[in-house]
């Protein structure tokens, strides 16, 4: 079994998350990990 990337590399976290395509990725993120930011204003 191949090992997985970490993601806390900056490199890897840029190329899960840096990209158009995956726009959606990033966003859900987001939203998970800052679920009150939205809430706030």
């Amino acid at each position: 079994m191949p090992e997985l990337l970490d993601p806390r590399n900056d490199f890897v976290f840029k190329r899960i998350f840096g990209s158009e395509e995956n726009k959606d990725v990033l966003l859900a993120f987001l939203n998970r990990t800052l679920p009150n930011l939205a809430s706030r204003h």
